[in-house]
């Protein structure tokens, strides 16, 4: 966390921008209020205001001054960097509760496509499924994978199905892209941290504090290890009010940053607005995504294990740089020692 005068002054604009929000949610209030003639105490309406500009002149006054730079990517020349498709998919539920599902984790998983290779990473794919099924009209699930039903049940025969299993990491071993992931311990998390959360400048909802995660690592990875590509984000549809909430953390990530990475980063390595896409699209990012997503959150369920592909996959993770426990490309939130080195276990 930065302690530094420009640290300070950040947090200070990024509460100050909420505090304003609030303030304006309250004249609403008020004026609503009136309208309907609402009963009401006529001192909470009050109190609020009263609370409200009591801290606007003291996050005015710390917000003021200049900001000092801070791992900014470094521009070469004038012209647009390519760009790159970023294919986002989660695994388990992001609700903190200990029957959500069996997995025990939440994770949100980013697979980062070159523009240029795109086209052969989807013909690649569409190879195996044709090869397999005789067509690429073939969803791949990993629940389907790893229970052999649905397209992975191929009539019972388990013998092809362990073809092509082996078919598909030689496949994932070969193709182009790098790879980000974010992986929450739901029940660890929860009693760490309980329902408040980890920090009051981050989201309470897990996909949404994941996607903060994910998008600090991913334009660290874009700028270090793509040539200081920009990216556009491709998510899976949850349906239009889970689409409109996530478009919504991402606005907000363009607009104030975070705590570790400024704002005008994330504007320059990420492309405005994310694209939601469903399963019948059969985007090979997007399966890919849901397939090392969960390979990866069953290594941290079981660390002593390779998983189905996690040979193949890890060493997609983005390297280029260690954070402070793990490398650029996974993080496992909460912490644990039992994790050192699991990426290259």
């Amino acid at each position: 966390m930065h302690t530094d005068e420009s640290g300070k002054r950040r947090d200070a604009r990024r509460r100050l921008a909420h505090l304003e929000c609030y303030l304006a949610n309250l004249r609403r209030a008020q004026a609503h209020r009136a309208e309907i003639a609402a009963p009401s105490n006529p001192d909470e309406l009050a109190c609020a205001f009263s609370w409200a500009y009591s801290c606007l002149d003291s996050l005015r006054s710390e917000a003021q001054g200049s900001l000092r730079a801070r791992r900014r990517p470094r521009v070469g020349s004038q012209c647009r960097p390519a760009t790159a498709h970023i294919f986002l998919d989660e695994c388990g539920s992001p609700r903190l509760v200990r029957s959500a599902d069996s997995i025990g984790c939440f994770s949100l998983t980013a697979i980062v496509v070159r523009d240029e290779v795109m086209m052969d990473l989807q013909e690649a794919w569409d190879g195996w499924k044709y090869e397999f099924y005789g067509t690429t009209k073939v969803k791949l699930r990993a629940s389907d994978i790893l229970r052999g039903r649905g397209a992975f049940w191929f009539d019972g025969d388990t013998l092809k199905r362990d073809r092509a299993a082996t078919a598909l990491g030689e496949v994932i071993s070969k193709l182009d892209f790098k790879m980000a992931t974010v992986i929450v311990r739901r029940e660890a998390y929860l009693e760490l941290f309980g329902h408040a959360g980890m920090d009051s400048t981050l989201p309470n909802d897990i996909y949404h504090m994941a996607l903060d995660f994910l998008c600090e690592r991913l334009v660290m990875g874009l700028h270090l290890e793509t040539d200081d590509r920009r990216g556009q984000l491709v998510a899976e549809s949850r349906g239009p009010k889970e689409d409109a909430l996530l478009q919504y953390e991402f606005a907000r990530l363009l607009l104030y940053g975070t705590s570790y990475v400024p704002d005008t980063w994330f504007r320059h390595q990420l492309l405005p607005g994310i694209k939601f896409e469903t399963k019948d699209a059969r985007l090979a990012g997007l399966e890919l995504a849901d397939i090392l997503g969960r390979s990866c959150v069953e290594k941290v369920m079981a660390p002593t294990v390779s998983p189905l592909w996690w040979r193949e996959g890890s060493p997609k993770l983005f390297q280029s740089r260690e954070t402070k426990n793990s490398p650029l490309g996974m993080k496992i939130v909460p912490w644990a020692d039992e994790y050192d080195g699991l990426w290259v276990k």
